[in-house]
């Protein structure tokens, strides 16, 4: 059975640069593991930029965690 670890980034953080920088580093940090689905839920605004970004290192021959997802936060107009 596959563990499944889900990170939700809320509102962090503050820019694309440093999405990107956490993104990378969660990738490198599981790249070895088997049998743990991650997935990474960051703002909105980033999910697009991120996405492009680990097409391009899949394209570049990087070895990625072939379980890491990109999810979604889902927003409430209420408390």
């Amino acid at each position: 059975m596959k563990s499944l670890i889900v990170a939700n980034w809320k509102m962090n953080p503050q820019t694309l640069k440093e999405a990107e920088r956490i993104f990378n580093s969660v990738r490198r940090g599981f790249k070895n593991t088997k049998r743990v689905e991650v997935v990474i839920c960051p703002p909105f605004l980033y999910i697009s930029s991120l996405k492009s970004s680990q097409k391009r290192k899949s394209l570049q021959g990087s070895r990625q965690v072939s379980s890491l997802k990109l999810g979604a936060q889902d927003c409430f107009f209420e408390e």
